[in-house]
């Protein structure tokens, strides 16, 4: 979704269109989820990887669902017909 609530939206609406009954959505920052290094496991040296160059923590920072953001916040519209559950990863 990169960080876009319209762009999740589209996404739970397709899923809901594909024939998902459910979406999962887990909530995440950089720190729930790597140490802050950039070396050894922590860093994407491979210089075939779309993230060479990159540490985890930068990568996760990029993209994560922000765990202050309400259930509430994040609703497929009416038409989605799909349940959804959040999960934060903490």
């Amino acid at each position: 979704h990169n960080q876009s609530l319209e762009r999740a939206l589209a996404i739970v609406e397709a899923a809901a269109q594909a024939g998902a009954h459910g979406l999962k959505i887990q909530t995440y920052t950089a720190d729930t989820m790597t140490l802050d290094l950039a070396e050894g496991e922590f860093f994407i040296a491979d210089p075939n990887s779309l993230w060479a160059g990159t540490s985890l923590y930068q990568l996760y920072q990029e993209s994560p669902y922000p765990l202050g953001m309400a259930p509430a916040d994040f609703r497929p519209r009416p038409r989605a017909g799909a349940d959804r559950f959040q999960h934060p990863l903490r």
